[in-house]
């Protein structure tokens, strides 16, 4: 079906109506008409699948990371980032009216950041029957990864020491200027930290 994008909802998945309904898709952009499946029906939402965009935003951009749209972590990678400043700031507005009944709240622009990869200080990567990786998109499936483009170099060089390293099943925080934290999880619900390797 082909949907126009009107919005773009906290959390990244795009905003269309048809038959009086609300229909999320994610990896769009305001403005765009695409052409979309409906994946789940709900009561007073429905879900969908981009299947092609249509007319494109002139905001829509080449996601520098070769995982995304697979990889669970980052929804914004193909908005420019001037863009993705302005949906956020509306999405905290509309936050605070909808749930904080502040009809006017007072907000100051926010303040972007001087660069927009290669920020992220600590990733947490998980490892389960020899892949390592991050969590697919809606799943708790895992994707195997070289690298992630947000994460700083050094943050990325632990990450490569640790796939050289054949590890345990587990969780692995690599942090820039620190050693590496190992987590195994004592059942679905709870994981703890076991060991701290510095």
């Amino acid at each position: 079906m082909e949907l126009q994008i009107t919005d773009v909802a906290f959390g990244g998945k795009g905003v269309a109506h048809t038959n009086g309904k609300a229909v999320f898709v994610p990896y769009v952009v305001d403005g765009e008409t695409v052409s979309a499946n409906i994946t789940r029906e709900h009561k007073k939402f429905l879900e969908a699948e981009l299947e092609n965009i249509v007319t494109a935003s002139p905001h829509r951009v080449e996601p520098r990371c070769p995982y995304f749209g697979r990889c669970g972590g980052c929804v914004y990678q193909h908005i420019d980032y001037e863009h993705q400043l302005a949906l956020k700031w509306r999405q905290v507005k509309e936050t605070l009216r909808r749930i904080g009944g502040l009809q006017e709240a007072p907000m100051r622009p926010f303040i972007p950041s001087p660069i927009e990869y290669e920020y992220r200080n600590r990733i947490t990567v998980h490892v389960r029957d020899g892949v390592i990786g991050f969590f697919r998109r809606e799943s708790n499936k895992l994707l195997d990864i070289e690298g992630c483009p947000i994460a700083l170099s050094e943050v990325n060089a632990q990450l490569l020491e640790l796939r050289g390293s054949r590890p345990r099943d587990g969780h692995y925080s690599l942090r820039a200027g620190a050693g590496l934290r190992v987590f195994t999880q004592a059942n679905d619900a709870v994981a703890s930290a076991m060991l701290d390797l510095v």
